[in-house]
């Protein structure tokens, strides 16, 4: 938890129970169970994590990876929310500064590597192109 808490914040998380479930372990990296303030369907979920008799070990590459996936996918939301600002900018030189804001995520989500959601969009998109006709 300490290393991805070191990574990747509460926000990244989309999940409400995953997002409270992380927070509640960054704050008691020693939790052995749900705290009683915490609601009861993030308690339940937590304890039948618990519960599980197996310790999650992931290797570096697979936490590297997840992580990375976590993060692509906060920064794909905020690229979408800065499209909307984009179109609905008041003047240039707003749109100017929401633009400038978009490359720079747009390049911090290219050091995470491809986007085969987009890959494979535009690959069925062809495709379906082809036996339209």
């Amino acid at each position: 938890i300490e290393r991805a808490a070191e990574r990747i914040g509460p926000a990244d998380l989309e999940d409400p129970i995953n997002r409270a479930m992380f927070e509640a372990l960054v704050d008691d990296p020693g939790l052995s169970g749900p705290p009683e303030d915490m609601d009861p369907g993030v308690a339940s979920r937590l304890e039948s994590l618990m519960a599980d008799p197996e310790e999650p070990t992931p290797s570096g590459r697979v936490f590297e990876e997840t992580v990375s996936r976590i993060r692509v996918v906060g920064i794909d939301r905020r690229l979408e929310v800065l499209d909307e600002r984009i179109h609905g900018a008041a003047d240039e030189d707003e749109r100017l500064r929401l633009v400038k804001e978009k490359l720079q995520l747009t390049a911090e989500r290219q050091e995470f590597g491809t986007d085969w959601r987009k890959s494979a969009r535009s690959a069925l998109k062809n495709d379906k192109g082809k036996h339209a006709s």
